[in-house]
């Protein structure tokens, strides 16, 4: 694995997650408000939750690389893995919590599925053609 590669698409996609994340959750926070919503979030956690799912990304996209175009590839990763990742979460957590489903839960399924796929996509242009798992 190309180290720098890997470490270059780790932050760009987490930036990408994070200022995308933060403009939708910030404009439809109304929608995301619950009674057990803390009123001062684990900023740390946040972060490194972007950072985390990042990283898992960029280690996972070669896997599934098919040696098409890297705008492609990353968009079908992306969305894939942006499915995979928050529409069990969002069930889990509604249904463990009094969490409602409501229009905004399938928004944000839109929006993580979209999210995900443009961190796959600065993740393949990042990595480019010329992919080995090996």
């Amino acid at each position: 694995m190309n180290w720098t590669k890997f470490a270059l698409a780790v932050v760009v996609a987490a930036v990408i997650s994070i200022v995308l994340n933060t403009v939708y959750y910030a404009v439809t926070a109304a929608g995301h408000t619950w009674e057990m919503t803390k009123e001062e979030p684990i900023m740390s956690l946040m972060l490194l939750n972007h950072f985390v799912f990042a990283a898992l990304l960029a280690y996972m996209y070669p896997f599934g690389y098919q040696g098409r175009s890297p705008v492609l590839e990353g968009v079908r990763f992306g969305a894939l893995m942006g499915l995979v990742m928050f529409v069990p979460t969002g069930l889990i957590v509604r249904a463990a919590w009094d969490v409602p489903i409501t229009p905004y839960f399938l928004l944000d399924i839109v929006v993580a599925a979209v999210v995900t796929a443009l961190m796959g996509v600065a993740i393949g242009l990042i990595y480019g053609r010329q992919l080995h798992t090996a």
